[in-house]
């Protein structure tokens, strides 16, 4: 547990043990919180993924890491459209980099 509290410790640039254990608590009572918010929505999405599986409309398993690395694929090069047309609309318009960095990083 040591190492562990150490190694946060590295990564995160906290002063003391007790700002990574406060860091700690913060990061999971945001989750909790998030996860009490969303729960109706995930239920309904784990019921409608087992009714979908019931009907039959599941990916094969021989299928399936091929459909999730064209997934990520797709999701990957969305990433990079989203940043380029970000860098691009920040060279043309100066002001907006400068508003997108005045932001508070919470509302980034």
């Amino acid at each position: 547990m040591e190492a562990r509290i150490r190694k946060q410790l590295q990564a995160t640039g906290s002063s003391s043990v007790e700002e990574v254990l406060l860091r700690l608590l913060d990061t999971q009572e945001e989750q909790d919180r998030w996860l009490l918010e969303n729960r109706a929505e995930i239920n309904a999405k784990i019921r409608r993924g087992i009714a979908q599986l019931d009907r039959g409309e599941g990916i094969p398993e021989d299928q399936l890491d091929a459909c999730l690395a064209r997934l990520k694929a797709r999701l990957w090069l969305s990433s990079v459209r989203k940043i380029e047309h970000l860098s691009r609309a920040t060279q043309a318009n100066p002001s907006l980099a400068r508003q997108r960095n005045s932001k508070p990083s919470a509302f980034r």
